[in-house]
């Protein structure tokens, strides 16, 4: 092995494309780790590298044990050891797009058990427009079950400048992630085209969600006691986003709402210019504090309730029963839910009418 690919992100950049396209890609001098099966190498890297691996948030979200966490740490590491040392194959490439922000130690640990085994790194990093990258992220967030705004700090001066010190500025690649700057304006063509790799297929995916959909995702956050904390509940989660995503499709979020939580934009738009010649547009002028976005994602009145009332009756529920939106929605969680666990209808039952009674303040 002579070389590591380290894709870095950033988040919201085509990542999961490029992961899922090359999940499994081996042409005899270039392997694309096999970490885990779908291709994202976030939780194993950050499970095998960061200092506190047993309070990393994944855990919480799906319910691993410390025991368990343990397991997988080795079998991880096993897997990255037996992959970084075969000595038929050139290149091997590690994606995760949370590697960019990642706290400092977990990227220093990362480097060192490369560096130290003589193999030479090569970082990749996509970077886009930083108030659309808010935009998208925040409602990332909001899709993982954040029900506040908080501060986004791009700072890509002090995040791309920590890989350009460890491993040289020459060996640092930075691209704009934009479709007219993009190899056949497609970002796993324009990966691929990097280290000409001749993937079978390419798969292009876009999770995004509408304002519509996140802001009722978001009322959703701070309506229903749990959603996360096992498998099962998240698995039911999600399903009810890409339910609702279905039914109220649109335009996304804006970026300028974000702008009063993006204390980087500035720097990053004048970071970028200089040290790699990618221009960001000059921004178009902020709106409101967190307290004032939040509000702005809690104001449900200018929403048709109907396609959420279409989903309840699918799921042969009747709609007169839950009033509000919060009740609607928790109700369309639970019954996602109960497909969870088809063998229990009873109990997922008696958990949805104790739900709803505890949210009958809500009704309208």
């Amino acid at each position: 092995m002579e070389e590591v690919i380290l894709h870095i992100g950033t988040h919201k950049t085509g990542s999961t494309s490029i992961q899922n396209t090359l999940a499994g890609y081996d042409d005899g001098e270039t392997i694309y780790s096999r970490l885990h099966t779908n291709g994202s190498h976030l939780r194993q890297i950050s499970t095998i590298f960061a200092k506190d691996y047993q309070k990393l948030n994944f855990r919480r979200r799906v319910g691993v044990s410390r025991s368990d966490t343990e397991r997988y740490r080795e079998r991880y590491t096993s897997i990255l050891d037996r992959e970084i040392s075969n000595p038929n194959r050139k290149r091997l490439i590690l994606s995760s797009e949370a590697i960019w922000n990642a706290p400092k130690r977990t990227k220093e640990n990362l480097l060192t058990y490369i560096q130290g085994k003589n193999i030479n790194v090569t970082v990749v990093c996509y970077v886009r427009n930083t108030l659309d990258f808010a935009s998208s992220w925040a409602q990332q967030r909001i899709r993982t079950g954040e029900s506040k705004v908080r501060i986004i700090d791009t700072d890509l001066r002090n995040r791309l400048e920590f890989f350009r010190d460890r491993v040289g500025s020459d060996r640092v690649v930075v691209r704009h992630f934009s479709k007219e700057r993009l190899h056949n304006e497609c970002v796993v063509q324009d990966f691929c085209h990097l280290f000409g790799l001749e993937p079978k297929r390419i798969i292009r995916l876009n999770d995004g969600i509408s304002a519509t959909a996140t802001k009722l995702v978001f009322h959703f956050n701070s309506s229903c006691p749990v959603s996360f904390g096992k498998k099962k509940l998240l698995n039911a989660r999600r399903d009810m986003i890409k339910q609702i995503s279905k039914a109220y499709p649109g335009k996304k979020l804006e970026g300028r709402y974000f702008q009063s939580v993006t204390p980087s934009l500035f720097d990053d738009r004048e970071y970028v210019r200089e040290e790699f010649g990618i221009e960001f547009p000059e921004p178009p002028g902020g709106t409101g504090e967190p307290a004032d976005i939040e509000a702005m994602l809690q104001d449900l009145s200018d929403i048709d309730l109907q396609p959420l009332d279409d989903l309840l009756v699918a799921a042969d529920f009747e709609p007169e029963f839950f009033p509000s939106p919060s009740i609607k929605l928790v109700a369309l969680y639970y019954a996602q839910l109960m497909r969870k666990w088809p063998d229990r209808p009873d109990d997922a039952r008696r958990f949805l009418a104790s739900a709803v009674d505890t949210l009958k303040f809500w009704r309208t």
